[in-house]
């Protein structure tokens, strides 16, 4: 697959001598100690500044939610690919991004819409978070007979059609996101990292214990959705507990509205980034086969699995943006410039480790079946960089009411993934997939930044964070 890439192509020899090797990287990170220096300034700055230490206590609720989690579906993930092997597991994860595209639209792009209403208007807590879980609710339950319905009829293999019934069902249990932007915009996260890692572990054993008694992969997929079900009941549980209740007499119409008004843009934005984060997989499965889909999407599954760390430090730092573009427009941009260093440093450090151990890290989690995939991985490493990027961006989007110059962004960077991929997969696979997702993630967060004046300033704040590293 990449032999032969790397042979017809003396351009693309040394890039993956650079996927390799990171010779640069490898100098600055190490002989000058960039990642020590870094880490030294973060823990000075948050040892004397209590908004430092709020965001590293509340990361660090993330990051305790996230290991464990990541373990246990890194855990999963190893578990269904050993035993479904290549071939059945791209079937699973081609029914897994078929429904991708219709949880890109439940959500509503009301994400960070509704943290926002709840950090600036927290005296209207339960108007908006009983009025989210109402709008949660009533997308998942019409998106879920939607992709139902669409699977019956354009797609012919029987075994992908239960598959994506059952999915389906996660975009209805995926109303407990609701709940959580409450504990999100109160900076208290360790409600969300108990829920979730309950709802984790209870999976994780189902799990097991299906493998063990040689369950069908319906079975798994059952289990999968299982865990969002379970998420649902376990936050529920812990904001009643707390007092807090839902009631259909606080859903209010204006706020449905409000907040439908202000998300739309980030609507389509969530199409778009679902088209070249999973269109992908849908075009190798059927121009490369699904035993091609199963290496990539096992790839995949891992490098996600790199983002943890940067994500957590994100949605930690986002109410702090949001309080500070209010109060001091210099200070905000200040600590936006800080949000970029810190997560580029990360991304960095991410594409240096996996560059020098990704044989190692897929022969040992994934088993020698797929080891050949270990240059796709070293090269699909570079992609969290982007994306961790393109959500500290969209922190900074949000803030600036900029959600419809979001939209266009990912919109054009989809056609690029789109087209890449049509060139590339029917003559490099799965690699030539790998590219045109790196290149996209570049073009989507970094590069149409200079197409568009209001986003010139972060455009040459995220290029100081990519070549300054520090």
């Amino acid at each position: 697959m990449t032999d032969k890439l790397f042979q017809s192509e003396p351009g693309l020899n040394r890039v993956g001598y650079i996927i390799y090797h990171n010779v640069y990287m490898d100098r600055y990170l190490i002989s000058h100690q960039g990642l020590v220096k870094s880490c030294k300034t973060f823990f000075r700055e948050a040892k004397n500044n209590k908004e430092s230490r709020e965001i590293l206590v509340n990361t660090g609720w993330q990051l305790f939610e996230k290991v464990v989690r990541l373990c246990l579906a890194l855990i999963s993930g190893i578990l269904i690919a050993r035993y479904l092997q290549p071939e059945q597991y791209g079937v699973y994860n081609y029914a897994l991004a078929f429904i991708s595209f219709f949880a890109a639209v439940s959500n509503l792009g009301s994400n960070q819409i509704v943290v926002k209403d709840l950090v600036q208007e927290p005296e209207h807590r339960q108007e908006i978070v009983s009025t989210a879980i109402a709008l949660r609710l009533f997308s998942g339950i019409s998106l879920s007979i939607s992709a139902s319905g669409i699977s019956l009829v354009f797609i012919e293999d029987k075994t992908v059609q239960i598959l994506v019934i059952i999915f389906s069902l996660q975009m209805i249990f995926r109303a407990s996101e609701a709940i959580e932007f409450f504990f999100q915009s109160r900076m208290e996260f360790k409600w969300i990292a108990c829920a979730r890692n309950l709802a984790a572990g209870v999976a994780t054993v189902l799990l097991v214990l299906a493998i063990i008694k040689d369950q069908s992969i319906f079975v798994l997929a059952v289990i999968s959705s299982v865990e969002f079900l379970a998420s649902l009941l376990f936050l529920s549980a812990i904001y009643i507990k707390q007092n807090h209740f839902f009631s259909l007499a606080h859903i209010s119409l204006s706020r449905l509205k409000s907040i439908l008004r202000a998300s739309w843009p980030l609507i389509f934005s969530g199409i778009a980034i679902t088209v070249y984060m999973r269109v992908d997989q849908l075009m190798i499965s059927s121009m490369s086969g699904n035993a091609e889909l199963g290496l990539y999407s096992a790839v995949v599954r891992l490098t996600e699995a790199f983002c943890l760390i940067p994500l957590a430090f994100i949605q930690s730092t986002f109410p702090k943006l949001i309080r500070l573009k209010e109060q001091n427009e210099q200070a905000f941009y200040s600590a936006l410039q800080n949000l970029y260093n810190k997560v580029s440093l990360m991304g960095y450090a991410s594409v240096l480790f996996v560059s020098l151990f990704s044989k190692e890290l897929l022969g040992i989690l994934y088993g020698d079946t797929y080891i050949e995939a270990a240059p796709l991985f070293s090269l699909l490493i570079w992609s969290v960089m982007f994306m961790t990027l393109g959500v500290a961006r969209g922190s900074f989007m949000v803030t600036m009411n900029l959600t419809g110059l979001y939209f266009k962004t990912v919109a054009i960077a989809s056609i690029i993934n789109i087209i890449l991929n049509y060139i590339l997969i029917p003559e490099y696979g799965a690699f030539g997939a790998a590219a045109a997702t790196v290149v996209s993630y570049w073009f989507a967060v970094h590069g149409a930044c200079f197409f568009f004046r209001p986003l010139h300033r972060t455009g040459n704040m995220l290029t100081k964070s990519l070549i300054f590293v520090r």
